[in-house]
């Protein structure tokens, strides 16, 4: 999951499930947050989703639900939120140096549009002239238009010297009865490219997201909220259309980088590349035909890895496996680490891991281990992605077991540029310190 960014923060992960969300005033009960809670009385272009809103039936399932568009989301630690769904500006800010060496498309912070954002857009409200203002997203969830064809600052015309292309709405509500709502109407979302002398602002009206006002559980301080990259109609990659995304994630608490569009970073003779497989009852989760797993040089007899396919995911910090696979691999690592074992110090019971050690004053000799997808791709995950502290003097093997379908986590994603082209259905990937990205 990619979380939004306070004005002062930077993003450094991303997702595959369904739409964005944000914690909201008025909030019933949220985490604490650092910074501010996002206020859509504040805004000038928050708009609620009806309950005919396309975003909002596709969230349902064709279902009438109540009005204003509600929304519940459960992860699978037991965390969730609740509110009602909206659409929003969302500004993607792009350094000037990797506008002009990447993708101007590639960001490191995005943040939604409020009296306490960086937007340059954003401004005391005025009047609603336009109560169903940029609903697009409603009406059309799943663009068939390339976002390079909206954004004059993408790859497909870095040339442009336009410094606004367009305009954010000034209709905002001025008291909460006055909240504007979309149902039907609408026209394209509405782009505007804001140029500084350090970076490139691209600001996107009419952007459907999760306006949360009962956020319970381990949500993270340092972030507003929660950007989804799935596979379904509601998820900001779809809304964007942007045909490819992709990101790298860093080890520790330095920025990753996250790119809609071509990445050249992902062209290099050392990428693989690996079919993504769709199922169409559940398009938001990204799957991979996984062959095999090794450890060193020795492929481990794994017969099956369970009927629910493998999935890749960013919003899980884990790898998880099904028993076979599980027992096999730990069994392996068990018999190939030399380490003093120890128990894990973790007061959680569903969250202890098996395999723990006293942290050792050398590193070295542990072998990778290789997850082997289908077309010769080749997934290494070096001692550092698969080996984390856990109460100072301890160290645990980052894996659980699962009944339900196995995972690839974030740990094993990082540092290593990950993209998804869900036009073709390819992931490809490649070793990369994402620091310097």
């Amino acid at each position: 999951m990619l979380f939004l960014s306070e004005p002062s923060n930077v993003p450094s992960l991303a997702s595959m499930r369904c739409n964005g969300r944000s914690p909201c005033e008025p909030c019933e009960h949220c985490f604490d947050q650092h910074g501010e809670i996002y206020d859509p009385q504040q805004s000038c272009s928050f708009v609620e989703l009806e309950d005919t809103a396309p975003l909002c039936q596709a969230y349902h399932g064709g279902t009438t639900p109540a009005n204003p568009c509600p929304y519940t989301v459960w992860y699978g630690d037991v965390s969730h939120s609740t509110g009602i769904l909206a659409t929003e500006s969302f500004t993607f800010e792009t350094s000037i140096i990797d506008a002009t060496t990447t993708n101007p498309l590639s960001t490191h912070k995005i943040t939604i549009n409020s009296s306490a954002s960086t937007n340059p857009l954003s401004r005391p409200c005025k009047t609603n002239t336009n109560p169903h203002y940029n609903s697009s997203a409603t009406t059309n969830p799943r663009s068939s238009r390339s976002f390079a064809e909206n954004n004059p600052s993408s790859s497909a015309n870095k040339s442009s010297d336009s410094t606004r292309t367009s305009t954010s709405s000034d209709s905002t509500p001025s008291s909460k009865d006055d909240t504007p709502s979309a149902s039907t109407t609408s026209t394209s979302p509405s782009v505007t490219v804001i140029r500084t002398s350090d970076a490139i602002q691209t600001v996107i009206t009419g952007i459907g997201f999760g306006c949360g006002r009962t956020n319970i559980g381990n949500f993270d301080a340092s972030t507003a909220g929660i950007a989804e990259l799935g596979g379904g109609p509601l998820s900001l990659s779809s809304q964007l259309g942007a045909g490819k995304f992709s990101y790298c994630l860093t080890i520790g608490d330095k920025a990753g980088k996250l790119v809609f569009g071509d990445n050249p970073m992902i062209d290099g003779p050392n990428t693989k590349r690996t079919q993504i497989i769709r199922d169409p009852n559940n398009p938001t989760f990204h799957y991979l035909n996984i062959e095999g797993i090794s450890v060193g040089d020795k492929r481990l007899d794994i017969q099956a890895f369970g009927n629910e396919g493998f999935i890749i995911d960013s919003g899980t910090t884990l790898n998880t496996l099904q028993d076979e696979a599980y027992e096999k691999l730990t069994d392996e690592m068990k018999a190939v680490i030399p380490w003093e074992a120890a128990n894990d110090p973790s007061p959680d019971p569903v969250s202890m891991l098996e395999i723990c050690y006293k942290r050792p004053n050398i590193f070295e000799g542990i072998p990778d281990i290789t997850y082997h997808f289908s077309g010769g791709a080749d997934w290494i995950i070096p001692l550092h992605n698969f080996f984390v502290g856990r109460g100072g003097d301890v160290i645990y093997f980052a894996l659980h077991v699962t009944e339900a379908a196995p995972i690839m986590g974030n740990m094993a994603q990082e540092d290593m540029v990950v993209e998804f082209d869900v036009n073709n259905n390819v992931l490809s990937f490649a070793s990369a310190d994402c620091t310097t990205l």
